[in-house]
């Protein structure tokens, strides 16, 4: 009998991980130029190549701020090597329905943004 006590727990934690985290949308580099769609009150997390430990970071360039506030960024080296790049997360969380640009360039900040930047964009829709 003592083993059951503890099936409630076994069966919570195994519905905890099959159902994942449905506020959150993650997208990558493959979704520059393409339509989001973001349920309101749910976090949009983007990950990008990047390697912020050569001056060169992400950054938002353009975005209706009562649609979509930026939140949060991260960044994952590929290895423990120093000056590995990696993968930088960028998360925003929505606003208010409605629909924004998203653009975001890369670039060192002691740098005026131009045209030799290479840019991320997306459109982003909120329900």
């Amino acid at each position: 009998m003592k083993r059951l006590r503890w099936l409630p727990l076994l069966l919570v934690l195994f519905v905890a991980c099959i159902t994942g985290d449905d506020d959150v949308v993650s997208i990558d580099g493959g979704a520059a130029g393409t339509t989001v769609t973001v349920g309101e009150g749910h976090t949009l997390r983007i990950e990008l190549d990047g390697n912020p430990t050569t001056g060169y970071d992400w950054e938002v360039s353009a975005v209706d701020e009562g649609v979509l506030r930026f939140i949060d960024r991260d960044f994952d080296p590929d290895s423990d090597a120093v000056g590995s790049g990696g993968k930088v997360t960028l998360e925003f969380e929505t606003v208010s329905t409605g629909s924004t640009l998203l653009e975001l360039i890369y670039r060192p900040p002691w740098e005026p943004p131009d045209d030799s930047h290479q840019r991320f964009s997306v459109n982003i829709i909120v329900e």
